[in-house]
């Protein structure tokens, strides 16, 4: 063989090697493709996509999210954008739509606290109050959603229903009642009463003047009621008299008396000292003469 025939085959097949790599290289880079974005497609239509592409449809996760409804895709991986080979599998997580609560039991829990814990959730919380003659005001009594059922916080509502303690009525005017009018009351409507009196000149005696608290006012049972009956009129303040006494005591008359007597019994001891005297005269005459 001559040396330019050699050279010539020599040079078709370098010519031949150039066009083979570059025919290689196009098919090799044809082989690739890139993700595409899946985000918030259905599962469904996520995966025509990747067939489409040729690619294969890998593991599929299902989680909570409060961001895609359910059913679709969150994310894909590997993920948008990243040229992988043809043929190759996509893992997809799917959404199974915002996560749930489970509702608890809330009875007999003060409201204040289990509202705040609920709307921390995100539930919408609404209130209602019952009057109860046992339970504490705010303490819950029931609930509209029952306890162990799973709900979507960001769609449910809740009712609490709240105790508002014992239940009020107004005070009822007692004007013109008795005493015993208002004992009977006051045992009706589980009040405590308390008893005082004054004088009226305006309010028969035995009936109530005023009241507190005053007809109206909104109370409860237990609750203490005060009443003001009348006396009546005050009776008018009496004048002492002033007497003078002219008859003579028993004691003045028997002074008197005694002094008469006395002087009565002195007279005859003046009369018997006479005699005395005329003998001591008798008895000196007779001296003389001798």
């Amino acid at each position: 063989m001559s040396k330019k025939k050699k050279w010539w085959l020599i040079g078709i097949g370098v010519a031949l090697l150039v066009l083979l790599g570059t025919v290689g290289a196009y098919a090799i880079q044809g082989s690739e493709v890139s993700v595409p974005d899946l985000t918030d497609m259905t599962q469904q239509n996520a995966e025509d996509v990747l067939t489409d592409k040729n690619l294969k449809v890998g593991t599929i996760q299902k989680t909570a999210s409060n961001q895609y409804d359910s059913g679709h895709v969150i994310r894909s991986t590997p993920v948008k954008g990243l040229r992988v080979k043809s043929g190759s599998t996509v893992d997809l997580t799917v959404s199974t739509g915002q996560k749930k609560y489970r509702i608890k039991d809330y009875t007999d829990q003060v409201y204040s606290d289990v509202s705040r814990q609920l709307r921390q959730k995100g539930l919408t919380v609404k209130r209602k109050y019952q009057s109860s003659t046992t339970v504490d005001a705010g303490t819950i009594l029931n609930q509209s959603i029952d306890a162990g059922k799973n709900v979507v916080p960001s769609k449910t509502t809740i009712t609490l229903t709240v105790s508002s303690g014992k239940p009020t009525f107004a005070v009822r005017d007692l004007s013109d009642y008795t005493q015993q009018a208002v004992q009977d009351y006051a045992a009706e409507a589980g009040l405590m009463v308390t008893f005082s009196e004054e004088y009226s000149t305006s309010i028969q005696t035995g009936l109530v003047i005023r009241q507190s608290p005053a007809s109206g006012t909104m109370v409860q049972a237990g609750d203490r009621l005060n009443v003001v009956l009348s006396k009546g009129p005050r009776a008018p303040a009496v004048q002492p008299s002033e007497s003078v006494s002219e008859t003579p005591s028993s004691s003045s008359s028997e002074s008197e008396s005694s002094s008469e007597s006395s002087s009565s019994e002195s007279e005859p001891s003046e009369t018997s000292s006479q005699p005395s005297g005329t003998e001591s005269s008798s008895a000196s005459q007779a001296t003389v003469k001798k």
